[in-house]
């Protein structure tokens, strides 16, 4: 049901004028990548109700290998996370060999 939601649009419908009027300029003005995630993106994510659940260029040693071990560890510009309690129990079961808490 969830997944149904509709996610953040650049839409008329759900992105206001003036907000998009402020995402063409961040976005003119934006040089660099740390400037896009910075500025341009949470414009078009919107509010975020936790701004400790948004983060980013944090190396994740925390996955399971998908390779031999010879690729090095992911790090993301930017990425949401939950705490393990928010999860559906059975959802980290079966990753549980895949994704390991780091809380």
């Amino acid at each position: 049901q969830r997944m149904l939601r509709y996610g953040a649009s650049l839409s008329p419908l759900r992105f206001p004028d003036p907000n998009f009027k402020e995402f063409k300029r961040e976005h003119a003005h934006a040089k660099q990548e740390a400037q896009v995630t910075g500025y341009v993106i949470p414009l078009i994510e919107g509010e975020t109700r936790d701004g400790n659940c948004r983060s980013g260029q944090i190396r994740f040693t925390n996955l399971a290998h998908l390779t031999d071990g010879s690729l090095a560890s992911g790090s993301p510009d930017l990425f949401h996370d939950s705490p393990p309690r928010q999860l559906n129990r059975m959802v980290r079961g079966e990753l549980s060999s895949q994704i390991m808490p780091s809380t």
